[in-house]
């Protein structure tokens, strides 16, 4: 009967219809997986809450694009395991995302109870959103500002790889230039490759590939 019921109401579409809307892929779950109520209290509580978010979209609301599913590798984190940068890049924009809606919630002038109790017992964790974005980019990479220690490692590497370019292109273009077939300059198991000519191989001080 119930299943009758929703094919009538034609209810996978307006799922879909709904789904369509959402801007997270948390989002887009609840509302493929949402299904009718017959609990009155239910029914009028989640009546109430769209009252409240009709009266919050009169206003200028924070997207939720940011947000994503981290609940169970956050649950790994907490059991000791350690999360590669992209997961904590994600974590990261959750918490950010959740938090600018969470004040978007509680700073709303208006009259809307039952979201403004959800947004109360919601933490405040904007802190840690904010270190997460001081230490990763979007794409999980570790910023300079993760340490002072990442920074200065990483400044001491580009000053050696500035040297070594200068040293490759003394060779390429400097009076080595005649022993080279080209100065096109390859990299081989992490080793810069000259192309050296064959009778001019013990010319060049290095080590021989063939």
């Amino acid at each position: 009967m119930v299943t009758h019921a929703l094919r009538v109401l034609e209810w996978d579409r307006v799922r879909g219809e709904l789904s369509a809307h959402c801007e997270s892929p948390l989002g887009q779950a609840l509302a493929e997986g949402l299904l009718p109520s017959y609990d009155r209290g239910e029914v009028a509580a989640r009546l109430a809450k769209t009252r409240d978010a009709s009266k919050l979209f009169e206003s200028e609301l924070p997207g939720l694009r940011g947000l994503y599913d981290v609940g169970e590798l956050v649950g790994l984190a907490a059991k000791g395991a350690v999360l590669e940068g992209s997961i904590l890049a994600k974590v990261g924009q959750s918490i950010r995302t959740v938090d600018r809606a969470r004040k978007a919630v509680l700073g709303f002038g208006g009259d809307i109870p039952g979201l403004r109790a959800e947004a109360e017992v919601i933490p405040d964790m904007g802190w840690l959103g904010a270190k997460l974005g001081e230490c990763f980019d979007l794409d999980g990479e570790m910023l300079d500002a993760a340490s002072p220690a990442l920074a200065l490692a990483r400044a001491k590497i580009g000053k050696c790889l500035q040297r070594i370019q200068t040293k490759i292109e003394g060779f390429t273009s400097g009076p080595t230039r005649v022993y080279l077939s080209d100065t096109v300059v390859t990299q081989r198991n992490g080793r810069y490759v000259l192309p050296v000519k064959s009778e001019h191989r013990g010319k060049v001080k290095g080590i021989v590939h063939d």
